[in-house]
Order: structure tokens, then sequence, then C-alpha cells
């Protein structure tokens, strides 16, 4: 409905023209970007490492990222995918989880990435890489907001 009524009102205005949407990894919000704007909605890279980096700690990993470099390099290679053209990501990620042995909660942060990002029908590679690409997050507009609520409280 939100996303309806500022196509509505874009659209009487004449004010503005939305090509990409750049969003957090929420499945509903794409869902809706997708079906009422229909335009592209890429993956916010901040937010993809953190989600990573969310589920290193939930496996309970982060202990063996900081004192095994094996497990640091490992784990950095799955955040930097999104700096691949999107057509190499699941040929790398294949290369990446198969050069040395995982342990179990490795091996489950391979199959979160593997459902969560590599074969997801959401939030597909092409929508999280961003090679080649000069803004990549959506933090100054998150900043912009912060600022604006702020603002607005104090008037």
């Amino acid at each position: 409905a939100v996303f309806q009524s500022l196509k509505n009102l874009c659209a009487e205005r004449n004010c503005i023209r939305v090509d990409r949407v750049v969003a957090d990894f929420e499945a509903a919000v794409w869902r809706a970007v997708k079906n009422v704007i229909k335009v592209e909605v890429k993956g916010c890279l901040f937010h993809f490492t953190q989600a990573v980096w969310k589920k290193i700690a939930w496996l309970k990993l982060k202990s063996d990222y900081h004192a095994n470099l094996g497990t640091h390099i490992f784990s950095k290679k799955l955040m930097a995918l999104p700096m691949l053209p999107y057509n190499h990501i699941s040929q790398v990620f294949d290369k990446i989880t198969t050069e040395l042995p995982l342990h179990k909660e490795l091996q489950d942060l391979v199959s979160y990435m593997k459902k969560t990002w590599i074969d997801s029908s959401v939030f597909c590679p092409q929508s999280w890489s961003w090679f080649e690409e000069p803004i990549r997050t959506n933090n100054d507009v998150e900043g912009w907001h912060r600022r604006l609520i702020t603002r607005a409280k104090k008037s």
C-alpha cells in the first residue's frame, strides 16, 4: 500500500523517476518494490556483509574467525562475493567452498550462503553483485533519514 501510494503521488506530480531501489534484505520489501514499482532492486553491500557476519556469530564462529587465519580468510572471501560480476559468483563460491576441509560450523555457513544468497529466488546474485558499481550501500540515505527524524522531533 505504501509503495502504491508513493507511485501514484509521483505519477500525479511528475516529481520523480525511480530506476533502481537499493534496500536492506527484507523479502517483503523486495516483493513490493518488484510488484508495485516494477524496477530493479539491489541489496545493500553493507547489509549483505552484516547478514553474513550475524550468521557467523549465530554459528558461534566469531572466536574461530579471530583466532584461525583460515576461517578468517574463508569468511572474508564469502563477504567479498558481491564484488564479482554476478555471473561469476556461483562458480567462485563453489571454488571457495571446496578449497579446504570445513568443520561442521563452516559447513553450516556454506549451507546458509548457498540457500540464502547463491540459490535464492528472492536475493539472487544479480541483485547483490556490485561489480563496477559506484554506489554500493543505502547508508547515506539511512543517515539522511536519521537526521530528518531527529530534526522533526525537535520541532
